[in-house]
């Protein structure tokens, strides 16, 4: 339900700003999901005009300089395979400010690429031989999470705190969270704020 707020009101205030269609490039992929329920997410929004490219697709139309395009791109994949063309496609993306959100396990995308953890602002760690138990992120399911926004902040603008269940991720990396929401669980133990996916998910 939160992850549904919040993505609405990114892309509310990226429609108000342009007063015209939001043309949004939808990019899932190598995790399944609810495909229906979060399609019509989509289709409920007045302003959008989404299309859906699936990875690898989505990844090749990258690399085609394709993605600019959109006017927003909003990543649900989890991804690995990415070659250096695409890499340097994600950067230029990114100095032309089209903004990028990452949703959930999209940060578990691309383990291997140490920049695309600044792309995002976080990372989910996965188990692999040359990292320590305690280093790797982990994950609970069904949790009631108490979200705080920022006063000023455009996604939490109004509102002083909500509950919501969710999974939540423990352990992952953040990048400059002085600027972003808090959540906190039950036990007011409080997790990771990423720059961009936290915008959204407050994992």
């Amino acid at each position: 339900m939160k992850r549904i707020f919040l993505l609405f009101s990114t892309i509310f205030f990226i429609v108000i700003l342009k007063a015209q269609p939001v043309h949004v490039m939808l990019i899932p992929g190598g995790h399944a999901y609810d495909t229906i329920h979060f399609l019509q997410l989509f289709y409920a929004l007045d302003g959008i005009e989404y299309q859906e490219f699936e990875q690898p697709v989505a990844n090749e139309t990258i690399a085609k300089r394709l993605a600019g395009n959109f006017d927003v791109l909003v990543f649900y994949d989890m991804w690995q395979d990415i070659s250096d063309q695409e890499k340097s496609a994600y950067f230029e993306l990114t100095k032309k400010g089209i903004p990028l959100l990452f949703l959930h396990h999209s940060q578990v995308s691309y383990q291997k690429w140490k920049e695309f953890e600044k792309i995002v602002g976080g990372k989910y760690i996965e188990k692999t031989a040359n990292i320590p138990k305690p280093d790797l992120s982990t994950f609970d399911e069904d949790v009631r999470v108490y979200a705080r926004g920022l006063r000023n902040h455009p996604a939490t603008r109004g509102f002083s705190s909500f509950p919501f269940f969710d999974e939540v991720y423990g352990s992952t990396p953040d990048i400059r969270l002085r600027e972003l929401p808090k959540a906190y669980s039950a036990n007011h133990k409080i997790f990771g704020v990423n720059k961009i996916t936290q915008l959204l998910i407050f994992n």
